[in-house]
């Protein structure tokens, strides 16, 4: 009886002992987090591309560092203004969760730069002069034709000059961050007045 006692237990001995040399040899690795990123060191707004290349996960905690967040594999995020932001990931797998910091920087907004160009100029009175905005950065347009008329489109009508003079064109531009202008000269040469004999 004492026997059978003693293979019972050691049976059993032998079987957890087993059992948890299974569970020790099989254990879940651990997630690695880390990720890449490009679209960074420009001026805001900038659109940040993250590749995410964490290990042993499958759910993804992103922290953009200004207050945006994602759960997103591989998320995309819009910076509005210029600063260093220091993005956090935690990778999260069965066998358990890893994070990693990185900073990146986005510059300041850039301001609006005033600039156009134009054609017709240099004719007779009344001249048409075409003007074309080639400014950057820029939200709204004013333009001052230099004879009292004015625009406020983008890219303007022809515009008609009736007498002959040097007329100093500016266009003024605003943007998010600012305003800027800049003025071009137009010639229009007087009308030559017909001589009867």
């Amino acid at each position: 009886m004492k026997l059978k006692t003693s293979l019972t237990t050691l049976l059993i001995t032998a079987i957890f002992i087993t059992n948890s040399c299974k569970k020790s040899e099989d254990p879940k690795p651990s997630p690695v987090a880390d990720f890449s990123y490009t679209g960074a060191n420009v001026p805001a707004p900038a659109t940040v591309t993250f590749t995410n290349t964490s290990t042993n996960s499958t759910n993804y905690a992103w922290d953009f560092g200004d207050n945006g967040t994602s759960t997103d594999k591989n998320p995309q995020h819009t910076y509005l203004a210029g600063g260093v932001y220091t993005v956090k990931l935690t990778a999260t797998g069965e066998g358990g969760s890893n994070s990693i910091t990185k900073t990146i920087n986005i510059q300041n907004q850039v301001g609006p730069t005033a600039n156009f160009n134009f054609s017709g100029g240099g004719c007779q009175a009344p001249c048409v002069v075409t003007f074309s905005d080639a400014s950057t950065g820029a939200t709204t347009w004013h333009w001052d034709f230099g004879d009292g008329q004015t625009s406020t489109q983008q890219n303007p009508p022809a515009h008609t000059y009736t007498t002959g003079n040097n007329f100093n064109v500016q266009l003024q531009v605003t943007g998010p961050t600012g305003s800027n202008s800049t003025t071009k000269s137009v010639n229009i040469q007087t009308q030559l007045k017909n001589n009867y004999i």
